[in-house]
């Protein structure tokens, strides 16, 4: 019975090393989010927001300059935040901090103490970057041809006047006047009105030609 019991024992404290080890064998590493110094007191003191500043519960370790602040007044200290009194006399300037956490871990950065001076001037201009890649074609314009012309022969997207109006030709023709074949072979650009005088009976009209007939005026809707 003693030799089982001594057994117990030894298995229970092997468990308990063990699970020591796997608590406190992840290293943390320490991270600063922000600092903020309080002025209003003296000497001032500077807090530090973060994470992994105490994974044990024992106080990190922080210098200010290479100097451990802890010296020159109370430090309050948790996981997340450290509160340390800055050396008395603390010149305007920037500082270097570190902190390192009850694991021996190690987080440096800069501070600036005081009131921050003025903007410095601006920096030379940097030299031009390279050119970009050609960009991607556009889609292809118009060919204004001018006034259309009965024996002139037109190409698609070739662009005419005709009768105060314009038209962009939608299939390549000759002879085809924009106003009578203007679903086929033309469509209108900016329509206009062209105006015609008195009307005739014996005159051919096309779409928006403007008579005047018997004191009013008058706008075609068709074409011949």
């Amino acid at each position: 019975m003693q030799v089982q019991r001594f057994t117990v024992v030894i298995t229970i404290a092997t468990v308990i090393i063990f699970l020591g080890i796997s608590a406190w064998g992840a290293a943390s590493l320490p991270v600063v989010k922000n600092t903020f110094i309080n002025y209003g007191v003296n000497p001032s003191q500077i807090t530090i927001n973060g994470s992994a500043f105490s994974t044990t519960g024992i106080a990190p370790t922080i210098l200010f300059n290479n100097v451990g602040l802890a010296q020159f007044g109370p430090v309050s200290f948790s996981n997340t935040q450290t509160v340390a009194s800055s050396p008395p006399s603390t010149q305007p300037g920037s500082y270097r901090l570190r902190i390192t956490n009850s694991q021996g871990n190690v987080y440096e950065f800069d501070v600036t103490y005081g009131a921050v001076g003025p903007q410095g001037p601006t920096g030379t201009q940097g030299p031009i970057g390279p050119a970009g890649a050609t960009g991607a074609a556009g889609a292809a314009g118009l060919n204004w041809r001018g006034t259309w012309n009965m024996t002139t022969a037109y190409n698609v997207r070739g662009a005419v006047s005709y009768l105060g109006s314009s038209y962009v030709a939608t299939a390549a023709s000759t002879g085809f006047n924009p106003n009578q074949f203007s679903t086929t072979t033309w469509n209108p650009l900016a329509t206009g009105y062209y105006w015609r005088g008195p009307w005739s009976s014996t005159t051919a009209y096309y779409l928006n030609d403007t008579v005047s007939f018997n004191g009013s005026s008058y706008v075609s809707l068709v074409g011949v």
